[in-house]
């Protein structure tokens, strides 16, 4: 395994075949820039250990589940810190799923954001019920 401009890669678990890389770039391979960028967009968070933690964790499994509470505190934190290693790494790299992640939840938060709203003005409509009905011709369902 070799180093990629100062940015240590290993293997992941179910790669070790050779298949790809896993970049990760750990707190202090940050740059001064990188660092700034993190303060201001996440203060204060990135004090947190929680902050760190998702941060690591989104770069050896992007599909990890926080293992705090959403609404809490250190769930927050956990999730700016998977957040800003998105970042970072579209920064580096300009990787396409990165970007596709960030864009994701971007658009997630808008409309959760708007589901509250209209809750908090009470103009949520109902829920629509769903038919017991295949989704095509090809499907049943019992």
């Amino acid at each position: 395994m070799g180093a990629k401009r100062g940015v240590q890669a290993r293997l992941r678990g179910s790669e070790k075949g050779g298949i790809g890389m896993a970049i990760v770039i750990s707190r202090d391979q940050l740059t001064t820039a990188e660092c700034k960028d993190i303060e201001k967009r996440h203060a204060p968070y990135h004090r947190f250990a929680e902050f760190w933690r998702g941060y690591l964790d989104y770069q050896h499994d992007c599909n990890r589940r926080c293992p705090w509470p959403k609404d809490s505190v250190s769930g927050r934190a956990w999730d700016l810190g998977t957040e800003a290693a998105m970042r970072v790494h579209w920064e580096r790299y300009h990787c396409m799923y990165a970007r596709d992640d960030l864009d994701s939840r971007k658009m997630h938060q808008g409309l959760q954001a708007a589901i509250e709203e209209m809750k908090r003005k009470g103009t949520l409509p109902p829920r629509a019920e769903r038919r017991n009905k295949a989704a095509n011709d090809n499907e049943t369902r019992s």
